[in-house]
């Protein structure tokens, strides 16, 4: 018996790492059913009984987990008082907590601190930041931009509530392109002026490309606590900048609507494409109505210039097909491409950066073009029809440039690469793979709205062939996944198809390209992930080799409509119209013969481009 005594009272004390082992699963599996009070209490009673015992990283879980239960909860003073002792709790690391400044942000959003609010958002961006630098990989950076891109959004309707509109502009646009002007600019080091984007430079650039600029930002509750809220949406702001000013003005979005935004949008190319025309012309009239109308006083006089920097679904919005019918409901009403010539941008930081590529290309020698119409691929699982349309279209543009077209068997892979760094404009006419997982929307969101896991970027659909695969942009196979928040790393989507194969989007951004124009004239060339660097896509991949301006789509276009656009709109550029008041001439002209909404008003141009003194 002594004996026995003595050997338990020698026998090692439980572990302190193990001794809270059973509690912590208690609250695990509240704060997995989403039993937020409870998870609450159970977490609490943790931090309330460990003490010295468990080590300051355990416990900082735990109160981290605590405050989000409780804002779960909406018992958001109890939340504050628990996130500033999780976040004491991790200073001892000497580490970045972004993650945790981002929830006393939101928190503070809540109970109304707005300074505080500003304070705890701006630490998050600038610990998510130097995040981003560390990676050398561009696509890693579009996707870290996107998961933290709601703390982007919240600290502007915190400054917009601080009535502090001039910051709220400088984080809108700290919160867009900026992978691709960083990638533009190791390329080229001086191609932008460093500096924070002031209503005085944005401004500049106004008045510098004779326009004005409307720079959307769709603001939601940007509730990331767990990381997989579904987006909701609540404004729509529009920063409208000319050369003598910048206004401000947001439209807030009926939560009993008869259709969501995100929805409205979604909806349009199925209605576009099904040939539906009345409810594809009542969706453009409700999408006028929401971003156009409410803006109008600062619009210019008509036929000027309106340069578009969207956000979010708005990147799928054919702004040029937009139908104002008044407030009497005229049946035929007014397009916007009748009014205004119409660029898009991904950012002001781009569309600087374009300009000042397109100056000092315009300044050297031109090479003539690369102009490729309807490749006859050899793959059978290729199954294509052909493209009599685009190969008269691209004959016709090669005659008008003076050089050779690149017909049916001719442009094979290997030649185009080494032709498309030499030419000055670029020219497909052929059929494109898109390349994004057919199981999720533009957004990278699954049918229930939630952010999904498995958007891998691989599935191209023509007879079932496998593209995009290991495909590497700095060393990195493009499909594998970030865990955080669901969010998948965004994938480099779409190709052109050539005679032997397809040229892929992950190719062309890897070229240092001196076109001075890109035309994809061919299927959703414009589309691609949805981020805040834009649609990541073959739109992506040839400004981020260099060209200045691209023209692309945003669904499939037809064969022969598209031929008369494309002829026409060189035609007017040959004149000596710039790229974006060619476009809208030529839409202008081919609507006259083709009145469907299809046929017509799929392309836009991004950026700045054309052809001056192109012509040998």
């Amino acid at each position: 018996m002594l004996l026995s005594t003595v050997l338990a009272l020698c026998a090692p004390l439980p572990a302190p790492a193990d001794a809270f082992d059973a509690a912590e699963d208690r609250a695990s599996d509240a704060f997995r059913q989403q039993t937020w009070d409870e998870a609450a209490e159970l977490y609490g009673a943790l931090l309330e009984t460990a003490g010295s015992r468990a080590d300051a990283g355990r416990r900082q879980g735990w109160a981290t987990r605590r405050g989000k239960s409780l804002i779960k909860a909406r018992r958001f003073e109890e939340a504050m008082t628990t996130l500033l002792e999780a976040r004491q709790l991790a200073a001892t690391t000497g580490r970045d907590q972004p993650d945790l400044d981002a929830l006393l942000g939101f928190t503070h959003v809540q109970l109304g601190d707005m300074e505080r609010a500003i304070e705890s958002l701006e630490s998050a961006r600038r610990g998510w930041r130097r995040e981003r630098e560390e990676d050398e990989d561009v696509l890693d950076r579009v996707t870290l931009m996107r998961q933290h891109a709601h703390v982007d959004r919240l600290l502007q309707a915190a400054y917009l509530q601080s009535r502090n509109s001039a910051e709220a502009y400088r984080v809108t646009e700290e919160a867009r392109g900026q992978a691709l002007v960083a990638m533009l600019e190791s390329r080229r080091p001086g191609l932008l002026d460093p500096g924070p984007w002031t209503f005085e430079r944005a401004q500049q650039l106004a008045k510098d490309l004779s326009t004005t600029i409307i720079s959307y930002s769709v603001l939601g509750s940007e509730e990331r606590v767990i990381g997989n809220e579904p987006p909701d949406e609540r404004m729509v702001l529009a920063y409208v900048t000319s050369a003598e000013r910048t206004a401000v003005a947001g439209v807030r979005l009926d939560d009993t609507a008869a259709t969501p935004l995100t929805d409205l949008v979604l909806g349009l190319r199925p209605q576009v494409l099904g040939e539906d025309e009345e409810a594809t012309l009542a969706t453009l009239t409700e999408l006028y109505d929401l971003l156009i109308h409410p803006f109008v006083q600062f619009l210019p006089e008509e036929g000027g210039s309106l340069t578009i920097l969207p956000h979010g679904p708005l990147h799928l919005v054919p702004f040029a097909a937009l139908l104002d019918r008044g407030d009497d409901g005229n049946e035929e009403g007014t397009f916007l491409i009748e009014r205004y010539e119409i660029r898009y941008g991904l950012s002001a930081a781009q569309l600087e950066a374009s300009r000042r590529r397109s100056d000092v290309l315009a300044a050297g020698s031109a090479t003539g073009g690369l102009i490729v119409g309807n490749p006859q691929p050899g793959d059978e699982r290729l199954d294509l029809d052909p493209l009599p349309g685009a190969e008269g279209e691209a004959a016709t543009i090669a005659s008008m440039l003076d050089t050779e077209p690149w017909l049916r068997t001719k442009p094979r892979k290997s030649a185009v690469l080494s032709a498309v760094e030499e030419a000055s404009v670029l020219h497909y006419a052929s059929h494109a793979i898109l390349g994004l997982d057919s199981r999720l929307d533009d957004l990278g969101q699954s049918e229930d709205g939630a952010p999904s896991g498995r958007d891998l970027g691989v599935n191209a659909n023509p007879g079932g062939l496998l593209v995009g695969k290991g495909v590497r942009i700095g060393g990195v196979d493009a499909s594998v996944a970030l865990a955080q928040e669901k969010v998948a790393r965004v994938p480099l989507a779409g190709g052109i198809v050539l005679a032997d194969g397809v040229l892929f989007s992950s190719e062309i951004a890897g070229l240092d390209l001196d076109a001075r124009l890109a035309v994809l004239s061919a299927c959703s060339t414009g589309r691609g992930r949805i981020t805040e660097d834009g649609a990541i896509g073959l739109r992506w991949a040839h400004l981020a080799a260099g060209v200045p301006g691209v023209v692309s789509s945003l669904w499939t276009v037809p064969d022969g409509p598209t031929a008369a656009l494309m002829v026409a709109f060189y035609r007017r550029m040959l004149n000596g119209e710039t790229a974006s008041r060619a476009l809208r001439t030529a839409m202008l002209e081919v609507r006259q013969e083709h009145p469907r909404v299809k046929d017509w008003a799929a392309f836009g141009i991004t950026g700045i481009g054309g052809l001056t003194e192109l012509l040998p």
